[in-house]
């Protein structure tokens, strides 16, 4: 009696141990992949002192509990001319705990474009005399913007008012 010896390949531990190696190469380069791409499009900080920030938190939320007590309120938007070339312009308005137009402040808009290059502008509004407060923005690219208007009273009084407006040239 012979025995006759099958031709079948048998998975050995070799077989299983390269299957594991290989598996978990190709999830740690997929992971490495996705990391790169992850930190080379968007680096996680929208500003460059995020970590002082942090540190004066509590002096951050003392200066919006002053601003709370103010009881100020802010209107932003964007609006169109219909000069010879048509132009956008940031326009806001600020009133006092009455409702009452604040027309005696000092303004300034910081805009941060929602972009993978974060392009900032800062501009000054002027003032007009029903209390409106403007900037022209035929400088500023289209696309999402955050736009930051911090306002300042004669008497020293700040105001911090945030949006995100779309400007479509």
């Amino acid at each position: 009696m012979t025995k006759e010896y099958s031709k079948t390949k048998q998975i050995t531990g070799y077989h299983v141990l390269f299957i594991l190696l290989s598996f978990f190469a190709i999830v740690f380069g997929v992971n490495a992949l996705f990391i790169t791409k992850a930190i080379s499009s968007f680096p996680g900080e929208t500003s460059k002192k995020s970590y002082l920030q942090g540190i004066n938190y509590n002096e951050t939320l003392e200066e919006n509990q002053k601003q709370n007590l103010l009881g100020w309120t802010a209107q932003i938007g964007v609006t169109q001319s219909n000069s010879p070339k048509t132009t956008k312009h940031l326009v806001s308005a600020f009133y006092d705990q009455e409702k009452q137009a604040l027309r005696d402040l000092d303004v300034t808009a910081h805009l941060v474009q929602f972009s993978n290059d974060h392009l900032t502008f800062e501009t000054q509004l002027s003032k007009d005399s029903i209390g409106n407060y403007s900037a022209d923005l035929k400088m500023i690219p289209s696309g999402r913007w955050r736009v930051s208007l911090k306002a300042v009273s004669n008497s020293g009084e700040t105001f911090v008012a945030h949006k995100d407006i779309e400007i479509v040239h």
